[in-house]
């Protein structure tokens, strides 16, 4: 599995971290546009993060990974823009022991909100601030809207 290293933004300090991850971009004559957005369809409050590369990135070595985005019962939010057809999602129950995930290690703050800028040839978590979860891998072909919903 190839790894991440990067700059934790939380709370205001800057600090390293890292994560997991193995990832796919597009070529560099393809231009997509995904938003990517998590619909909550529990009863519970959903805590979500996100590791993807942005609309226009330049150096597909540089991820974005954040969160946490809140996201109400019955609700659904827009947590992500990407132009990379392969990005990782996290949910968490908020306050509770439930969770969505995969396969794919990445690196998350608690309480956050957070927001890290990842190598993707980097080691592991590292900083003291992070916690390595899993996420899910998730691969489209379209670009538009791509919909994860959470059930119960």
């Amino acid at each position: 599995m190839k790894t991440k290293l990067g700059l934790v933004m939380a709370a205001g300090l800057l600090v390293v971290a890292s994560g997991v991850a193995q990832a796919e971009s597009t070529s560099s004559s393809e231009t997509r546009d995904i938003s990517v957005k998590v619909c909550n369809n529990t009863k519970f409050v959903a805590l979500i993060a996100t590791d993807y590369l942005p609309v226009n990135y330049s150096d597909k070595k540089w991820w974005t990974n954040e969160g946490w985005f809140t996201v109400e019962p019955n609700d659904c939010q827009i947590v992500a823009h990407t132009g990379n057809r392969i990005f990782y999602l996290r949910a968490e129950q908020k306050g509770g022991t439930r969770f969505w995930a995969g396969d794919y290690g990445h690196c998350v703050v608690y309480p956050g909100p957070y927001k890290i800028q990842e190598d993707a040839d980097a080691d592991t978590c590292t900083s003291g601030g992070e916690a390595q979860k899993f996420f899910r891998a998730v691969a489209t072909a379209d670009s538009g809207v791509y919909t994860w919903t959470l059930t119960p």
